[in-house]
């Protein structure tokens, strides 16, 4: 298992991880910034098409704040996941992931 640590600035989110299954969220008031570390346990031997669902879906988790919620927060949600899947993506260093994420941006 090879275990990436990544840090990201999501808007107006304070989002804490301590694992992949360990998550909290808060929202910050507006214009404030704030670094989090998120953790990401992949196996290599895992093909690319597993990696980068195990990436995304795991992104997901970490940006989500359960309940309803305003529409401003759905969006910094989604920004969220798409900045720490592509610092996932960037950080892993694999060609068949990235091509992988590439092909989702597009599609």
């Amino acid at each position: 298992m090879k275990s990436l640590k990544l840090y990201a600035v999501p808007v107006a989110l304070l989002l804490m991880a301590g694992g992949i299954g360990v998550q909290s969220a808060s929202a910050e008031p507006a214009g404030q910034h704030t670094t989090f570390e998120a953790r990401f346990a992949i196996n290599p031997a895992d093909p690319a098409e597993k990696i980068y669902a195990d990436i995304k879906r795991t992104a997901e988790r970490l940006c989500h704040n359960p309940g309803p919620r305003p529409l401003t927060l759905l969006r910094l949600e989604r920004e969220c996941t798409s900045d720490l899947v592509k610092a996932a993506v960037e950080r892993y260093s694999r060609k068949d992931v990235a091509d992988i994420h590439n092909r989702n941006l597009r599609g």
